[in-house]
């Protein structure tokens, strides 16, 4: 049974499959569709949150026609724009990656990149807005094109400043764009390095908004990476392919991908005073 929604995630799976007005003819629900990712995002979308005036609404709604000519695959990214959402096709099926966090699906170091390949590098300032200007269709306003600004806080009169102009699509409520530039300013804030590296077939796990890792030498404390070759039958003596130096007093963490791929442990190691 069919009814009226404005969850984003439900109008992006309409979409996907409708063989009227969508892309029914390619897409249905049984075969090109992560339910459960679906299913999480709509309750995403639908979670109470304080809309800033001393009350609650939905996180997210939305609302949009759709009267331009653009890539099927780009349209399906608008239903994700006002919510930090990113759809996204693997192989046949589409899923929806919620920007929150989440645990990690791969850890990269010496044992499984190949050498030579990883690089960390700075974001350029100019490159990281701290300042956007957005545009969004305002419910209030009979869906008028509006406009909305803000800066990253803590902005002061020496600060240069970057600004980013962009439309966010299918949100209608100011509260809502609100929560979204805070979001991009904090985003762009942080996310000051990119990292590249070359892997074997285990780093095919990684796919659009995943949580990854790398592990690389600390200069100054002898940490190292590498491969872990035995484990003890306790589970509590592990060798390593290369020799580490633990400082006395102070607290490590040894994190693992097993050889399933599946599963990445963290384990804690203390190296007690006086050792």
């Amino acid at each position: 049974m069919k009814a009226y929604s404005n969850n984003n995630a439900w109008c992006c799976g309409e979409y996907l499959t409708n063989r009227v007005w969508g892309l029914g003819n390619f897409y249905n629900w049984e075969e090109h569709i992560d339910r459960q990712s679906f299913l999480d995002w709509a309750a995403w979308c639908d979670e109470l949150i304080p809309d800033g005036k001393g009350g609650l609404e939905k996180r997210s709604t939305f609302a949009y026609v759709f009267d331009s000519v653009e890539p099927a695959d780009d349209q399906v990214q608008i239903f994700g724009e006002g919510c930090g959402v990113i759809v996204a096709k693997r192989g046949s099926r589409w899923r929806a990656i919620i920007d929150r966090p989440d645990e990690m699906v791969w850890v990269g170091g010496e044992g499984n990149m190949i050498p030579g390949t990883f690089t960390l590098d700075p974001i350029p300032v100019r490159q990281r807005a701290n300042r956007l200007h957005v545009r969004y269709q305002d419910e209030t306003k009979d869906y008028q094109w509006e406009s909305f600004a803000e800066e990253l806080p803590g902005i002061t009169p020496q600060t240069v400043i970057y600004t980013t102009t962009r439309d966010i699509r299918g949100a209608t409520r100011r509260s809502q764009i609100q929560r979204e530039v805070r979001k991009l300013l904090l985003h762009n804030k942080l996310a000051d390095l990119m990292s590249e590296c070359e892997t074997g077939l285990d780093g095919l796990r990684i796919g659009a908004g995943s949580v990854y890792g790398v592990s690389m030498l600390a200069g100054g404390v002898g940490i190292a990476s590498g491969r872990l070759l035995s484990v003890d039958s306790t589970g509590s003596l592990l060798e390593l392919d290369d020799e580490v130096t633990l400082e006395a007093g102070k607290v490590y963490e040894i994190t693992v991908t097993h050889a399933s791929g599946d599963t990445i442990s963290t384990k804690r190691i203390v190296s007690p005073p006086g050792t």
